[in-house]
This record gives C-alpha cells, structure tokens and sequence, in this order.
C-alpha cells in the first residue's frame, strides 16, 4: 500500500512539475514588424535588387521602388524625387520615404509588388496608400513569392484623391498627400505579400506585419528553469521514500 501511495504521489508530482517546465519553456510571441522606409535612400533604390534596410525582416521580389520625398516640408527637407508627403497638421508626423511599384503590367494592367517574410508573420498586414487614380488590391499567403494558399485579401484600394497644399489650399497636381489605411486580417501563417495597382501610380508606406508578432522566440531563462524544477521533483521522491 506504501508503495501505491508513493507511485501516486510522485505521478501527481511529476503532472504538476511538467506542466509547469511546459508552460514556462513555452515559445512567446514576438513584437509585430513595422516598416516606415524612413532609412531609404534619398534616390530612387530598388529594394529588391539595390539597398535594403529592412532585409533583416522583408526580401523584396519584384516591383519595389524606394524613394524620399520632393516636398519642402518633409523630414528630409524635399531633397528626394518622389511626389508624395504626409501633413503633420492632420496625420500628426510627416513621411521621408515611400515606396512604390514599378514594373510589368499583367493581363489586368496592373502591377505588383512582392516580398517574402522568412520568418512568417500572423494575424495581419496592413499598410497606408496614397494614389491619384487606379484600383488596387493586397493579398498575403502561407508561401514565399506570393504563391500557395491565399490567406486573406483587401480589395478595392481606390484614389485617395487630389493634393492640395496645407499652408494655401492651392491645388498641387503632380503629388499625392491624402492617406488611406488598408488591413487584411486573416488565420494562419503567412510568408509573402502581394500588392497590386497601377504601375508608378500607388506610393505605400507603414507596414505593419503581425497583430501579435511575426514568428516566435523562446522565453528567456526557460532551460535553466526547467532543470530547477526537475532538481526539486527529485529532491520530493528522495524525501518520501525515507
């Protein structure tokens, strides 16, 4: 009867002790991806081929284009060539750098741009877009490229419409100032993204991968935790039996 008891006791030590070594070496969720293209350079750069600041999280495809801004309120002080900004005044920070998609037209006439994330990324993707005219559209998928399963889509990325200049109202034709959000939530892993629109017409910018993170890392300490445990699951049994 000792013996049972024993064999009992140490069988419910043991549940309580694994489960415990279980949750604390379980793998926690890692800090969402953010890109701001910020770090660009002031030339036009292709993020696929040329400089890629964001390499570490994002391996550009195809189609995308960097630049910083033209205008004279930018961060940068309008020293790029791009046709775009943000008023700080309304969106409460202004914008250096964009990117947008280059490249060739499918059977739709529309462009895309791709890029992959390695490490995978749930929950969502969503990213601001300014354009004068067009349609586009984002998708995100469980493989590198923007193939497999697609996980989840936003449609229906229309003009932002005209830019005027925020200190005169005068109308100013030849840049893009007003900002929309585009979200796509969806379950899963995904490993690439795929926006399409009009060629040289959409400038993209805030990305924002995960709600929750993109890929896992393990807590710290976890391992020396677990051995502890084990030592005191030992140290019990040792003391029961005498």
């Amino acid at each position: 009867m000792l013996t049972s008891r024993l064999l009992l006791t140490g069988a419910f030590s043991a549940f309580g002790v694994f489960g415990a070594i279980a949750a604390l070496t379980s793998p926690a969720q890692a800090a969402p991806i953010f890109v701001d293209f910020e770090a660009v350079p002031n030339t036009v750069n292709n993020l696929a081929t040329q400089v890629n600041p964001y390499s570490a999280d994002l391996q550009f495809v195809t189609g995308a284009l960097s630049v910083t801004s033209a205008w004279p309120g930018s961060p940068n002080g309008g020293t790029g060539l791009g046709n775009f900004f943000r008023d700080p005044a309304k969106y409460g920070s202004g914008t250096q750098g964009a990117v947008f998609m280059s490249g060739d037209a499918d059977q739709n006439g529309k462009t895309s741009l791709v890029f992959n994330v390695g490490a995978g990324f749930g929950e969502s993707f969503s990213m601001l877009f300014a354009t004068s005219s067009g349609v586009g559209s984002v998708s995100v998928f469980d493989e590198l490229g923007g193939a497999g399963q697609q996980l989840g889509e936003a449609q229906s990325l229309i003009s932002t419409g005209g830019c005027k200049d925020p200190a005169t109202g005068a109308p100013l034709a030849d840049f893009v100032c007003e900002w929309r959000t585009a979200t796509v939530n969806f379950s899963g892993t995904a490993k690439s993204v795929r926006i399409s629109g009009t060629n040289t017409a959409f400038w993209l910018d805030d990305f924002r991968l995960g709600a929750n993170g993109g890929g896992t890392i393990p807590e710290p300490g976890g391992v020396a935790l677990s051995l502890a445990a084990l030592g005191a699951l030992a140290l019990g049994r040792k003391k029961q039996v005498k």
